[in-house]
């Protein structure tokens, strides 16, 4: 596990629990931990569900167990709906041959060990700009209903407690020259997704190089704004560990040199390594 003594004691636990669970790197208790601090800062960062998915060997008294167990049931509760969601997604785009991919959520969850350590918002997806309005007419035929707030990459649509945020643009996209790049790597983003299914539903979920793609793009305009998460940290850490050190470097070195963001790929990576204990890769630079 990486020095985290540059923390405070609460941010370092939870590091570690996330390690644990997410890499198998053992937790080994401290005395005197403040847990009620260390839950309030996972439910702050969203990632109560990984934080304490082994709760039951964490030294807590037994009313803040309680509260902490209720709390990741719950968590896991809002998935399993949120899965039934991206289900009836697949449903509508399936049956009116609209092709589609999830933006993160299940997309992430997939590369968890556990696919519901993953704490799930909404359903973002993304379709064709030549599919956007037949996409929309489906959803109001439906029953949902346009949020109405403009927004130049995507549209809201409500129906009771769904709500899919439906891209005609992968997020984060820039403008100017790198943008035009950017977008030359997306362009067969649809034809290159895939269709998960399990006990949870079906969804279509981008390849590996673009869903890393729209991750890092996610993540830069999060660190341009309120700042990056651990959750985010967390969904990286766990696809970067399904690549060896090779794959990861033939897939997305040469792109990303291109588009200008290697050097911001190995910046997160190596702070997923002290965040979430995601094992060091030569290509990420050295320790600090």
């Amino acid at each position: 596990m990486a020095d985290l003594s540059f923390l405070n004691q609460q941010q370092r636990i939870l590091c570690r629990l996330l390690a644990d669970s997410l890499f198998g790197i053992p937790f080994e208790g401290e005395e005197n931990v403040d847990w009620n601090g260390v839950y309030r800062e996972s439910r702050m960062q969203t990632v109560i569900i990984p934080a304490f998915w082994h709760c039951d060997r964490l030294n807590l008294d037994e009313k803040l167990r309680k509260e902490i167990q209720g709390a990741v049931q719950q968590c896991v509760f809002q998935s399993v709906q949120n899965y039934a969601y991206h289900d009836y997604l697949h449903y509508l785009m399936k049956a009116n041959h609209i092709r589609y991919c999830v933006l993160k959520g299940t997309s992430s969850a997939a590369y968890y060990p556990e696919e519901m350590m993953r704490q799930m918002g909404d359903v973002d997806f993304l379709v064709a700009g030549k599919d956007f309005d037949r996409a929309a007419a489906v959803l109001t035929e439906d029953g949902f209903s346009p949020e109405g707030e403009d927004h130049p990459h995507h549209v809201a649509f409500l129906k009771e407690r769904m709500e899919f945020e439906m891209h005609f643009d992968p997020p984060g996209v820039p403008d100017g020259e790198t943008g035009k790049k950017i977008r030359e790597y997306f362009a067969d983003i649809l034809e290159n997704s895939r269709e998960l299914s399990g006990g949870n539903g079906g969804c279509i979920v981008p390849g590996p190089f673009h869903h890393g793609l729209i991750m890092l793009l996610h993540m830069k305009g999060h660190l341009l704004s309120e700042g990056i998460g651990l959750r985010h940290l967390c969904d990286w850490a766990v696809f970067v560990n399904g690549f060896k050190p090779d794959a990861f470097r033939k897939m997305f070195e040469t792109p990303l040199k291109r588009t200008g963001l290697w050097k911001f790929t190995q910046a997160v990576s190596l702070t997923a390594h002290y965040a979430a204990g995601l094992p060091l890769q030569p290509w990420m630079g050295k320790d600090l």
